[in-house]
């Protein structure tokens, strides 16, 4: 399994603050140290899509950055996920939905269920 680190999320999250102008900074390092470390648990996570949604649940609700959580949330699972094989692809309309009407009341089974609905396994 191969896993991102907690300074390659915080690469991606500075690279996509610049792309967009939002606020740089960090609320807590300590969520993602503790979120990447946890994530190699295979008796809790025990597949790629468990841990992609732990990691996508980390940073999109406990919001360790000052802004972009959201962004570098999708980003960084998509990539964990690319990392590992696996295409995730969501449209657009789809995943705003997903965030305005279902994010804040979803679960860690809810969004994994999601990944694997719009995922593909590449060869």
């Amino acid at each position: 399994m191969n896993y991102l680190s907690p300074a390659e999320i915080l690469y991606i999250h500075n690279r996509l603050v610049d792309e967009t102008s939002s606020i740089h900074g960090v609320e807590s390092v300590g969520i993602l140290k503790k979120t990447i470390n946890y994530l190699r648990n295979n008796e809790v996570f025990p597949d790629k899509f468990a841990k992609a949604a732990a990691l996508f649940f980390a940073i999109a609700k406990k919001k360790p950055f000052k802004s972009g959580n959201l962004a570098t949330a999708l980003f960084s699972t998509k990539l964990f996920l690319d990392l590992n094989k696996t295409d995730f692809e969501m449209e657009r309309m789809e995943v705003q939905d997903f965030i305005k009407n279902c994010l804040n009341r979803a679960t860690l089974e809810e969004i994994k269920n999601i990944l694997i609905q719009n995922s593909i396994s590449k060869a």
